[in-house]
């Protein structure tokens, strides 16, 4: 009887240390695999909806009997291209995925389970945003690479001449670890477009890049060694005031400012990920703080480790003779296509 307790006592005391260790981040993770090699990925996935009608946002155009007749048949083609551009992006896919443009966390589950990307098991993070379409930004992780530990968002309005409120996607903040890490937090943006004009919507990419710079002075006053990656649809480029003055990411390493954009050289080589009135805009990118260029405990990034996922059967050839990215629709025409963004990643490194 006496080992039979024991046995017990056993038993119950490791599985308490084990709930412990899972609700602690700051622990050793001997079972997390090493980040070494590996990718984290930001996709504007362009209008990933399901087929119902929310009567709180305005996706009555991806119904099936809205203004684009968006079907089963077109869903589950935009999810078998989205995780086909995913699972060939990296040999073990990306150990972290940010998203834009995604509808809800059902539609994100949907992709999760793609055959292509099924045995990464992702594990999704959204909350929904007051965003008059419906459209947020979202989190997908592998639990092999990545301890997730919480979840924010960086909600902000803007005032209309009328006296309501305008509402844009949140910012959505995911704290956790990688193996020998202590603290890594990575922020999902996808700033207000320049549908009204570049000068007269800049004041509202301003805000978004103001909120996430007191968010990120925050954790940085409160763990000098804290680690932060920032991706995102900024629609806006890097040398723009929202990003290379109000956030403070620029392209050079010893200028006072916090963060540096990996993406800032792709910008000056004129490419993109994105392709408007014959142009590639830079408008996807990948930022962290400076920390995390200089090889430490645990993982870092290079310099030059920012790329843009740019491959053939992502495009189609435009009648002026460019590739562009081939996206799902022009119009209510329906092309089957990937995304009017391309992906943009950065590459992981341990010491």
């Amino acid at each position: 009887m006496n080992k039979i307790l024991l046995c017990l006592f056993a038993v119950t005391l490791l599985a308490s240390c084990e709930s412990k260790r899972k609700k602690d981040p700051l622990l050793f993770h001997p079972e997390l695999e090493s980040v070494d090699g590996r990718i984290v990925m930001f996709y504007n996935v362009e209008n990933l909806f399901d087929l119902n009608d929310d009567p709180k946002t305005n996706d009555d155009d991806f119904t099936p009997n809205g203004y684009k007749k968006w079907t089963n048949y077109n869903l589950k083609g935009k999810l078998r291209n989205l995780a086909e551009v995913i699972k060939k992006s990296d040999s073990e896919m990306p150990v972290a995925i940010g998203m834009a443009e995604v509808e809800n966390k059902s539609v994100l589950k949907q992709l999760a389970r793609e055959y292509d990307i099924k045995d990464a098991n992702y594990q999704v993070i959204h909350e929904n945003s007051l965003d008059e379409r419906g459209i947020d930004v979202a989190f997908m992780y592998q639990e092999r690479y990545f301890e997730y530990k919480s979840h924010d968002i960086i909600r902000f309005t803007f005032d209309l001449p009328n006296g309501k409120d305008d509402y844009t996607r949140d910012i959505l903040h995911v704290e956790g670890s990688f193996k020998n890490d202590d603290e890594v937090h990575f922020f999902v943006n996808h700033w207000s477009s320049r549908r009204e004009g570049k000068e007269k919507s800049e004041k509202k990419r301003m805000k978004g890049a103001g909120l996430l710079r007191e968010k990120t002075d925050q954790i940085l006053s409160e763990n000098p060694q804290a680690k932060i990656i920032i991706m995102g649809d900024f629609n806006d480029e890097p040398f723009n005031k929202s990003v290379y003055k109000t956030l403070g990411a620029t392209n050079k390493i010893d200028d006072g400012e916090p963060f540096y954009n990996l993406h800032y050289r792709h910008y000056l080589d004129k490419k993109g990920s994105i392709h408007y009135k014959g142009e590639w805009l830079a408008f996807d990118q990948m930022i962290v703080n400076k920390a995390l260029l200089k090889p430490s405990k645990g993982f870092y990034v290079d310099k030059n480790s920012g790329h843009i996922f740019k491959e053939e059967f992502m495009l189609y050839r435009h009648p002026k003779g460019d590739y562009r990215p081939n996206k799902s629709y022009s119009g209510r025409k329906f092309h089957n296509g990937y995304s009017d963004h391309l992906p943009v990643y950065l590459t992981l490194s341990v010491d």
